[in-house]
């Protein structure tokens, strides 16, 4: 069965001519009713001066050929799916530095979404860290799973390491719970 679904792929990053050509191939087999460049000339005109992107319809809003063409070619990309009926829009992106890609869901306008469930611990904690300080650690044990960690590798340390510490763990917790997009760096043919 099939899906069309609208999406759009944006790669940035260093290819040969020929990995160019081959990129081409990828996105014209994956998408339908594209914009975007098709011939390896128009590719080369915009060589250099930014991420290029493609913008149109493909099974189920998908296009496994060019990101595994990217991953395999070291080429940067962000790709955004549209919603569609029961379908909920996505973005998903992946460097070279990753070893997976990450995705997450997404409006139509390509903002990556957070569920309120997840974040509001880490918010009320943060607040209640603001105005209680180290008084407020044991309101928040056993009240959420990701908090009871970063306060139990916190309270190991000493006082000023153990500030710096529960810091840092809750930077990496928001990190992974409200993720960013890359800035990409322009699609330059050598």
């Amino acid at each position: 069965m099939s899906e069309p679904i609208g999406m759009s792929i944006t790669v940035g990053g260093r290819l040969s001519a020929e990995v160019a050509k081959k990129l081409l191939a990828m996105v014209a087999e994956d998408l339908t009713e594209y914009t975007g460049p098709s011939t390896l000339g128009q590719l080369k005109a915009l060589s250099g001066k930014n991420a290029v992107t493609w913008t149109g319809v493909s099974n189920y809003g998908e296009c496994d050929g060019v990101k595994a063409l990217c991953e395999t070619r070291g080429l940067s990309y962000i790709h955004h799916c549209d919603a569609k009926y029961e379908y909920n829009a996505s973005i998903s992106w992946w460097t070279p530095r990753m070893k997976l890609a990450q995705q997450v869901e997404s409006n139509q306008e390509e903002d990556c979404m957070v569920n309120a469930v997840d974040i509001k611990p880490l918010v009320d904690f943060c607040l209640d860290l603001a105005v209680f300080g180290a008084e407020a650690l044991p309101l928040h044990i056993h009240r959420n799973k990701s908090l009871d960690r970063i306060i139990e590798k916190s309270l190991k340390k000493g006082n000023a390491v153990a500030v710096i510490s529960l810091l840092t763990l809750l930077r990496k917790e928001f990190d992974k719970l409200l993720p960013v997009p890359p800035s990409l760096s322009p699609l330059e043919i050598t």
